[in-house]
């Protein structure tokens, strides 16, 4: 659910953008029958949510949120990074967010 953490990363990579927002929402074994350059951006998309998923931090983020909430704590974390992003884009970026976006 951090799209706007996915498409930085896509953009910073020069992949595609439209493939590392649908690394959301398509489910599966690669290649998915889209375009190569598809399947490149959700393959980006799942190591990198992969990678985050690991990392010791975003753990205790996650379980912060106690049950029955915690299940949705991944998603509330990820949002929280892209407000974060958001907030601090011009450390991150010579482009101004509203270009990017």
């Amino acid at each position: 659910m951090n799209f706007l953490a996915h498409l930085h990363l896509a953009a910073h990579t020069r992949s595609s953008l439209t493939g590392n927002l649908l690394g959301d929402f398509v489910k599966g074994t690669l290649p998915t029958g889209l375009a190569a350059h598809f399947d490149e951006g959700i393959w980006l998309h799942r190591k990198i949510d992969a990678f985050t998923d690991s990392h010791p931090e975003h753990k205790a983020a996650v379980a912060c949120f106690e049950a029955p909430w915690r299940r949705f704590g991944g998603i509330v974390v990820d949002m929280i990074y892209d407000h974060w992003l958001s907030q601090h884009w011009e450390l991150f970026s010579t482009e101004p967010l509203p270009r990017f976006l």
